[in-house]
């Protein structure tokens, strides 16, 4: 499956239990406050269940998880990225926003090849000074083939 390769995009930032992530702002639909989320019984551990979101039952996903992490625990400034992936609308849960902004080429890194499967959800590490920014691959990270 052909995703595509956002490097040099937009990206909308975002934290995960300490750590800098970031996706294509592409993939962005909108950013949520926590709903009342109903559990589905039956799915995949970081299937954390289904909101209404203005009349659409919307899938949500817990991050953390799905990226072998600790489970998500809200926290005052936790909300939802609703992202658009395979032509479906997700929910991820996340600790907190940062910002939308460029990344240049040069700040960005290949995953060294050596890495588990998990890396293929990374589409590079953005380095700016002393810090590191993972950009994930959207349509990866949702791949119903992986999840």
């Amino acid at each position: 499956m052909a995703t595509t390769n956002p490097i040099g995009n937009k990206f909308l930032s975002f934290d995960l239990d300490g750590q800098e992530y970031a996706i294509a702002i592409e993939h962005v639909q909108e950013i949520i406050g926590l709903l009342p989320i109903t559990p589905v019984p039956g799915r995949a551990h970081y299937f954390s269940g289904v909101v209404n979101l203005r009349g659409k039952i919307v899938p949500i996903i817990d991050l953390r998880r799905r990226l072998g992490m600790a489970p998500f625990e809200a926290g005052d400034q936790s909300c939802v990225i609703v992202v658009t992936a395979h032509g479906s609308v997700t929910g991820v849960l996340v600790d907190r926003v940062g910002e939308v902004g460029a990344i240049a080429r040069e700040e960005i890194q290949a995953v060294p090849g050596d890495f588990d499967a998990g890396a293929r959800q990374v589409l590079g590490i953005a380095t700016y000074g002393e810090t590191s920014r993972v950009l994930l691959d959207v349509e990866r990270v949702l791949d119903a083939e992986t999840m």
